[in-house]
């Protein structure tokens, strides 16, 4: 597994590793750099909702999305999507996810992402998984991918702290 801060005030990007056969040493190393990060990008993941949910599980408690769609058959995953015709785009404003309920979200985990921008200009590729802070990453959605769809399943964190739900 390698490191590397992605860009100044941005998080990390890490690499060769793969989010589904995680141990528990990589699991450790993955806590501490969440912690000094705050964000942290992965590519080449070739996450299965069953994984996505087993990795979201490592970390914390999933706590489920009042609002959005739920993917079919895995309601702990929202479907964060924006359809090719619609003007306005999801979080379209600063803001952590999650900010309405009475605890603040632990993070939020996003894979299978179609076409979303991160401010700090993540470029998104097939099999991209971000990873935030929510207690102290306030992202922005920008929409410049006006005309194109966008979908993304996140998976919530509760808690204050990293210890995984058991």
């Amino acid at each position: 597994m390698k490191i590397t801060p992605f860009s100044p005030g941005c998080g990390a990007v890490v690499n060769n590793l793969q989010l589904a056969t995680l141990s528990d040493t990589q699991l450790g190393e993955l806590r501490a750099a969440f912690a000094e990060y705050g964000l942290l990008f992965f590519r080449d993941q070739a996450l299965s909702p069953e994984d996505h949910l087993a990795f979201a599980r490592r970390f914390g408690n999933i706590v489920l999305n009042k609002f959005f769609t739920p993917v079919p058959g895995y309601p702990q995953i929202a479907e964060v999507r924006k359809e090719k015709a619609q003007q306005t785009n999801i979080g379209g404003g600063w803001h952590t996810d999650h900010s309405y309920d009475s605890e603040p979200a632990l993070g939020s985990l996003h894979a299978h992402a179609e076409q979303p921008q991160f401010t700090c200009k993540f470029n998104w590729l097939p099999g991209s998984v971000a990873f935030w802070d929510n207690r102290s990453t306030w992202h922005f959605a920008q929409n410049d991918y006006q005309g194109e769809a966008r979908l993304m399943h996140r998976i919530t964190l509760t808690g204050s702290s990293l210890e995984g739900a058991a």
